[in-house]
């Protein structure tokens, strides 16, 4: 009945917003920091980002389900790795 495409249309402000505050986020620093951090910063968090906005924007959610797997990786990674 559209619910969740409503609901990610809504969301397309704030996915957008993170992006782009993501993205000030130097990934080499973060490789230099901790081994391969900025790259795996980047391939789960941003691109899980990414997808979800592309999900939102085309309903399509294929897209926007792996953007959400993404991101939950990232999560699990830190809360892994990072204390």
């Amino acid at each position: 009945d559209g619910k969740i495409e409503k609901f990610a249309v809504k969301s397309l402000p704030v996915l957008e917003k993170s992006l782009a505050e993501a993205k000030q986020v130097d990934s080499s620093l973060l490789n230099k920091a901790i081994k391969n951090e900025g790259t795996i910063y980047y391939e789960k968090y941003i691109k899980g980002i990414q997808f979800q906005i592309e999900g939102a924007k085309n309903a399509d959610a294929q897209k926007s389900l792996k953007g959400q797997q993404l991101y939950g990786e990232y999560a699990e990674y830190m809360e892994k790795n990072i204390r």
